[in-house]
């Protein structure tokens, strides 16, 4: 934490306080104690005792919040954790940056990479803007999805051709046994004219 410059600190604080804010409504919405929340992030793996639980929420840790209680009090309390990051969602202002007003929807869209840095007030002249790569990567998912697609349809369409090809192979051979069975039947029927009427040799 920046000991000099107040500014930072003070947003530091606001930040914290924000989201411990977020994890007692939410507790409160639950209907939990403390306690049991702390039970629930023990079962997660990363404990997080009732007292420090308790100092999270009344923001009594100097602003001192890392991501690892971030998650495990977001898995506890059943919800995503930017959430808890941007409670305000969709429509709420905060400070994204000290100094960088920004809203929550937006604010949000950035932390996921969906919307470049721009769209929150933020210089983006530092390099990779993860943004625009986002945009492309989408871009080639949805390329990929429609090229899957395609092939399923194909495939279904192979599937029937199959069928129908094995159908058309069935019929064949019926086709087949008939004709041997109408040449019996005619050669039979043959014996039987001749026995009965004689030949015309």
């Amino acid at each position: 934490m920046p000991k000099i410059d107040e500014a930072a600190k003070a947003w530091q604080k606001d930040m914290a306080e924000r989201i411990g804010r977020a994890v007692q409504n939410r507790r409160r919405k639950l209907k939990i104690t403390a306690a049991a929340l702390a039970k629930r992030t023990g079962e997660l793996g990363y404990p997080i005792s009732r007292v420090a639980i308790g100092k999270i929420e009344t923001n009594h840790r100097e602003g001192k919040f890392d991501v690892a209680e971030l998650l495990v009090l977001a898995a506890a309390l059943n919800i995503p954790p930017i959430l808890l990051l941007y409670p305000g969602y969709p429509d709420g202002a905060m400070e994204i940056l000290p100094g960088h007003p920004a809203d929550s929807r937006n604010a949000a869209l950035w932390f996921a990479g969906q919307v470049p840095s721009e769209n929150v007030g933020l210089r983006s002249d530092y390099g990779w803007n993860p943004g625009e790569e986002l945009v492309d990567h989408d871009h080639l998912v949805s390329g990929v999805d429609a090229e899957l697609r395609a092939l399923q349809l194909l495939l279904a369409r192979l599937q029937t051709a199959k069928d129908l090809l094995e159908v058309t192979e069935q019929v064949k051979r019926d086709v087949e046994r008939h004709e041997k069975l109408l040449a019996a039947l005619e050669a039979a029927a043959k014996r039987d004219r001749d026995e009965l009427w004689g030949t015309d040799e």
